[in-house]
C-alpha cells in the first residue's frame, strides 16, 4: 500500500505529466572539460578514466566538449590525436556551441558559461566548473549527446539496451541523507544527467525533459542576472545555510557581497583575502554550488517545490525527497551501470566520490595523481624501448 507521501507525489506527477513513458537513449553520452592549463587538454588522471570508460562502452558514441580558447595549438593537436585514437567526437564550445541556434534562454546560459570561462582564464573570480554546469543544460548539446556525465565518474552501459525505460523525464543522482533523529536532507548531484528522448523513432529531447531543464536554466539565469545575497545564505528549501546560522560569518558574507556590488566574480576574488584558507575554499565552493550547481538543479522539481510552498518543513522535505529519489539512477534501473553503486570506495553516501578538481584542494590532488600517472607511463615507455632494443640485438 502506498504511504500518504507516495500517494500525494504520485498524484502530483499524474496531474502535471500524465501517464507518460520516458526513455533514455544510451547509445550516446557527453563529457565536458574546460582546461585551466593551456598546454594540457585534460589531466592524465581523467584521460585514463576516459580511456577506461571507452573500453567498457565500445559501442557508445562519446562526445567531448572543450574550449579552444583555453588551449594552445600543441594541446589542440594532442586532443585531436587523443580523440582519433579513442573514437571521440569533439565539440568546441567556442565554435560549434557558440554558433548553434539557441532559444533566448539557452543563449543567456551560454553567455553565463562563457563569462565564467573568461573570468576563470583571467583569474578574476570565474569557475570552469560553473561554466560546465551551465553548458550541460544546453539544448544544442543535449540534442547531440542525449546524456551527460562527469569525467571522473566510472560507468558501464554496455549491457543495457539502447532505449531504456525510466520513470521521469530527467535523471540525476539524488539521495535522502539520514542525519539521525529522524531527520533527512537532500543530497543532489549533477555528475550524471540522463535526458529522455521523444521516442525511439524521434531521438530529440522529450518536451517534458526540455521543460524541466528550462526550470534549472531559469534558476541559473536568475542567480546571475538578478543577484541576491539570499542565494548564498538560503537553501532552496528556504532554510538558512550553515554559514547563515553563524552570526559572525553571516555578517561577513553579507558585507563582502555588498562591497562587491552583488557581483559573484568580484565576491569570489575578494574571498582570497580571507586569512583562513579552509573558510576561503568553503565559501568559494558554496558560491558555485549555489549559483549553477546542485542547488540550481534542485529546480528540476520546481513543481514539487511550488506545491509544497507554505507547508511545514518536515512535510515539505518528505515530499521533496520522495520526488528526488524517484528521479535517481537507483529507481530507474541503472544501479549496476555506475561503479560507485557497487564499490563503496567510489562513493560518499551512495553518490559519486568526485575529485572536486574545480576546488583548490581537489585540483592539487588531481595534479599529484596525474603526475604519478605520467611518471609511471614514462617508466613503462623506457622499459618497452629497452626491451625492443635488446630484442633487436639478439
Amino acid at each position: 500500500m502506498l504511504s500518504g507521501i507516495q500517494y500525494v507525489t504520485g498524484l502530483l506527477s499524474k496531474l502535471v505529466w500524465g501517464e507518460t513513458e520516458y526513455k533514455l537513449d544510451l547509445s550516446r553520452i557527453g563529457f565536458i572539460w574546460f582546461s585551466d592549463n593551456p598546454n594540457e587538454f585534460m589531466p592524465a588522471a581523467n584521460q585514463l578514466r576516459l580511456i577506461q570508460n571507452r573500453l567498457r562502452n565500445p559501442n557508445m558514441d562519446f562526445y567531448f566538449v572543450y574550449s579552444s580558447k583555453c588551449l594552445s595549438q600543441q594541446a589542440m593537436n594532442e586532443l585531436e590525436e587523443f580523440a582519433n585514437n579513442h573514437n571521440l567526437y569533439l565539440i568546441d564550445f567556442d565554435t560549434l556551441l557558440e554558433n548553434a541556434e539557441k532559444t533566448e534562454l539557452d543563449n543567456d546560459i551560454f553567455l553565463i558559461a562563457k563569462e565564467e570561462r573568461d573570468h576563470a582564464l583571467k583569474n578574476t573570480g570565474g569557475s570552469l566548473a560553473a561554466a560546465s554546469d551551465g553548458t550541460r543544460t544546453l539544448e544544442p548539446l543535449l540534442e547531440i549527446c542525449a546524456n551527460y556525465i562527469d569525467c571522473d565518474v566510472d560507468f558501464d552501459f554496455s549491457q543495457m539496451p539502447r532505449f531504456h525505460r525510466i520513470n521521469v523525464p530527467v535523471i540525476i543522482p539524488g539521495r535522502a541523507h539520514d542525519v539521525g533523529m529522524g531527520f533527512k536532507f537532500p543530497l543532489i548531484n549533477n555528475s550524471f544527467v540522463g535526458v529522455a528522448v521523444t521516442s525511439e523513432e524521434d531521438p530529440s529531447i522529450h518536451p517534458e525533459a526540455k521543460e524541466k531543464l528550462n526550470w534549472v536554466k531559469e534558476r541559473i539565469q536568475k542567480h546571475y542576472f538578478s543577484p541576491s545575497i539570499t542565494t548564498l545564505l538560503q537553501e532552496f528549501t528556504g532554510t538558512p545555510t550553515i554559514a547563515a546560522l553563524n552570526p559572525a560569518l553571516n555578517v561577513c558574507v553579507q558585507k563582502l557581497f555588498a562591497r562587491c556590488q552583488n557581483d559573484i566574480f568580484a565576491y569570489r576574488q575578494a574571498l582570497s583575502n580571507i586569512p583562513s584558507m579552509t573558510l576561503h575554499h568553503k565559501l568559494y565552493k558554496e558560491s558555485v554550488i549555489k549559483y549553477s550547481g546542485p542547488d540550481a538543479w534542485a529546480h528540476l522539481f520546481k513543481d514539487t517545490l511550488e506545491m509544497c510552498n507554505g507547508m511545514e518543513l518536515p512535510l515539505m522535505m518528505e515530499i521533496f525527497l520522495e520526488e528526488l529519489e524517484k528521479a535517481n539512477e537507483l529507481q530507474n534501473g541503472l544501479t549496476d551501470c555506475f561503479l560507485y553503486n557497487i564499490n563503496p570506495e567510489q562513493n560518499i553516501d551512495g553518490l559519486p566520490k568526485s575529485d572536486l578538481s574545480w576546488t583548490p584542494y581537489g585540483k592539487e590532488k588531481m595534479q599529484k595523481r596525474s603526475e604519478e600517472i605520467d611518471k609511471n607511463v614514462t617508466v613503462l615507455q623506457a622499459h618497452c624501448r629497452s626491451y625492443l632494443a635488446r630484442s633487436k640485438c639478439r
